[in-house]
């Protein structure tokens, strides 16, 4: 994957306050190898299901029926000297830091994550000083959202022609919810960083929620609802950073 610059990206994390009902699912996708532009994604309550369920979809959207599993277990994240890249791993996390370490020295700030759910990472193209913009949205509870996640993410930091570069899926349980009111006191206004790498929590009863920064920035925000095809319900997307 291409390097970009520490002030052109922006990392996504979505944390959620679970109650004991939280909904949960698996996801899966499955890529055509002789046809890449063939493939698909399913949630479903097991993991099994959910690779049967994505296997089936992509093998019907192939003349080739050579659809496999596409899987990552985990994403390094990687900042030598502002620069930083992202590394996959098939095999997790000890693997994937191993990876990280040896592409960048011993020198290099090396996070790692697995949390479970779909990830997709947008690019835009170069500005006219060479630069770019990328967001890196994980732990999705859906492949298009996730998608959608990160092209918004991108297009939001001033990124032009953003496209999805890199998706996929890590295989787990996947956690969404609507939480209890938050307990947290936000403050009024905008205290938002205006760092270019952020980092937030956030914690939602029904659309209203509080969004917590890593300089102890507190916001107020309010985020619509939609359709969840997997549990035909409406709830309520964890709010960007």
């Amino acid at each position: 994957m291409k390097r970009l610059t520490l002030q052109a990206i922006v990392l996504l994390f979505f944390t959620f306050m679970l109650p004991h009902s939280a909904m949960a699912g698996y996801g899966a996708v499955a890529v055509s190898d002789k046809e890449g532009d063939k493939w698909a994604w399913a949630v479903r309550p097991t993991q099994k299901e959910a690779e049967r369920t994505a296997m089936k979809l992509c093998n019907e959207s192939t003349s080739k029926k050579d659809c496999a599993l596409w899987r990552m277990k985990a994403i390094a994240e990687t900042i030598d000297n502002g620069t930083v890249n992202f590394i996959f791993s098939r095999d997790g996390a000890a693997d994937v830091k191993r990876k990280a370490r040896a592409a960048c020295g011993a020198a290099c700030k090396i996070e790692v994550m697995t949390n479970p759910g779909f990830y997709s990472y947008a690019e835009a193209e170069k500005d006219v000083n060479g630069q770019t913009y990328g967001y890196l949205a994980y732990g999705i509870e859906a492949g298009d959202q996730a998608d959608k996640t990160a092209l918004a993410g991108c297009g939001r930091k001033g990124g032009k022609n953003c496209a999805v570069t890199r998706w996929g899926v890590i295989p787990g349980r996947i956690k969404t919810a609507q939480a209890p009111a938050p307990a947290l006191t936000a403050k009024p206004g905008n205290c938002r960083p205006t760092t270019a790498h952020l980092r937030c929590e956030s914690q939602c009863a029904n659309g209203a929620c509080v969004v917590t920064y890593e300089n102890g920035c507190r916001m107020q925000v309010q985020v619509q609802p939609r359709f969840d095809g997997f549990t035909n319900q409406w709830v309520y997307p964890a709010p960007s950073c």
